[in-house]
């Protein structure tokens, strides 16, 4: 499964949290 590349991607996608912490909870 590919990593999502937060950068371009809506901030709303995935955790929901902005890309500084975003990143964290998406491992």
């Amino acid at each position: 499964m590919p990593k999502i590349d937060l950068s371009a991607v809506p901030v709303r996608k995935g955790p929901g949290y902005p890309p500084p912490f975003a990143q964290p909870c998406a491992e």
